[in-house]
């Protein structure tokens, strides 16, 4: 084992020796923005009711991770930390790509605010479920679904993961959601 794929990081607690020791072990990271963020943003989750979400509750709490992925205000990642994790099966859990795309931009923008190379910038990872797609899917599904069956010789049976890969490189070109707050 080289590389962890966590679920959950919570800003208030020190992560600081548990990252030391996962680099000397030699091993890595997935610092997840889990969907407890995605909940701040629309509401109805342990700390935030429905309809008391908000991109500013979600945006403080990105920003308090990324304060421990690029300690002490620096610019280079904690050598213990290899990728960014947004969101858990975001498709499974009807997280909109657009909240996906706001997370992604927010971090890029906090790198650019923290002078953090291009180098030094970690890699996304947007992991998707491989359930079935059923027929009463997202409306941004919908999207995906049309795009994926233009393409030529499309295997009519889509494979599973496939839409929300599709759904969210569509949002990102398409409708980026700026993250000032």
């Amino acid at each position: 084992i080289n590389f962890l794929h966590l679920y959950n990081w919570n800003a208030q607690r020190d992560h600081g020796s548990f990252l030391d020791a996962v680099h000397a072990q030699g091993m890595k990271v997935m610092v997840p923005v889990s969907n407890y963020t995605a909940c701040l943003i629309v509401g109805g989750c342990q700390s935030v009711p429905a309809g008391a979400g908000s991109y500013q509750k979600a945006y403080d709490n990105i920003a308090a991770i990324f304060a421990q992925v690029y300690p002490n205000g620096g610019s280079k990642p904690h050598a213990g930390i290899g990728a960014w994790g947004i969101f858990n099966e975001y498709d499974y859990n009807n997280i909109d790509p657009a909240n996906v795309a706001f997370t992604i931009q927010a971090i890029l923008k906090l790198e650019a605010a923290a002078g953090v190379a291009v180098a030094d910038r970690l890699p996304f990872m947007v992991p998707a479920s491989n359930a079935v797609n059923s027929n009463s899917q997202f409306a941004w599904f919908q999207t995906a679904q049309a795009l994926y069956q233009a393409i030529p010789g499309a295997n009519p049976n889509i494979p599973p993961g496939v839409l929300a890969n599709i759904a969210l490189s569509f949002t990102l070109e398409v409708d980026p959601i700026d993250p000032e707050v």
